[in-house]
Formats: C-alpha cells, sequence, structure tokens
C-alpha cells in the first residue's frame, strides 16, 4: 500500500477515536456529579430521581457521603410517599392499596447496591424504587 491510501484512513480512525472518547467522557458522569443532580432532583421534589442518581453515583464511589445521604433522604420521601397513597387507596379500593402496599414491601427489601436505610423496612440497604404514582 502506498503511503497515500493509508493516511486519510490513520485520520479517519483518529477522528474516529476523538469521538467516541468524547462521547464517552459526557456520558460518564462523576460521581460528585451525579450527587449534585441528586441533591438538586431533592430541591425540586422529583424524590425517585434524586434517588436513582444518587444510586448510580453511589455505584461509582461507594464511599460518596453526599450521595448516601441524599438516597437516605430521597428514600424517607419515597417511603412516606408510598404509605400515604396506600391509606388513601385503602379507604377506596382495599385491593389497590394491597397492591401498592405490595410495591413498597418490594422496595424495601430490593437487594442491597448501597448502604443506605429505607425507612420502616427491616433490612437496611435497598435499590431504586418504582416511581409511585
Amino acid at each position: 500500500m502506498s503511503p497515500t491510501r493509508t493516511a486519510p484512513l490513520g485520520r479517519h480512525l483518529t477522528r474516529t477515536g476523538v469521538v467516541l472518547l468524547a462521547a464517552l467522557t459526557v456520558s460518564c458522569a462523576s460521581s460528585n456529579k451525579l450527587a449534585q443532580r441528586s441533591e438538586d432532583s431533592l430541591r425540586s421534589g422529583q424524590a425517585s430521581h434524586a434517588f436513582e442518581y444518587a444510586r448510580r453515583a453511589l455505584d461509582k464511589d461507594p464511599r460518596n457521603d453526599k450521595a448516601r445521604a441524599d438516597m437516605t433522604q430521597a428514600a424517607a420521601v419515597l417511603a412516606a410517599d408510598w404509605k400515604q397513597r396506600v391509606r388513601n387507596l385503602a379507604a377506596s379500593d382495599s385491593l389497590q392499596g394491597a397492591d401498592v402496599a405490595l410495591d413498597y414491601a418490594r422496595f424495601r427489601a430490593a437487594p442491597p447496591r448501597a448502604t443506605t436505610t429505607v425507612p420502616g423496612s427491616t433490612s437496611s440497604p435497598s435499590t431504586a424504587p418504582s416511581t409511585p404514582t
């Protein structure tokens, strides 16, 4: 092969590599950045998003105390929401209330991915919840 034929291929591979590296960098937020997103979500009242961001932050860095605190706070909000929904539904539709109670029980009993306590649970750690509706 002549040098003129391999040069464009080399430049193309280099450009492709740079684009892939840039995309990977943008998609991989740091643990601290995810913890900040969690805190922002908590402030805006989006507890399920806050919980998920904190869980992802702890997946990246299990020692991130800010993410752990945010996850615990989000879990407390989610637990209170679930309990209120169960009470409200049980008054009008006991089967639907029971379904929501079972969803909450699954959330509390989910296998641990990060060390946080879900209020009212008998086991301590929990994973991301399904969003209560």
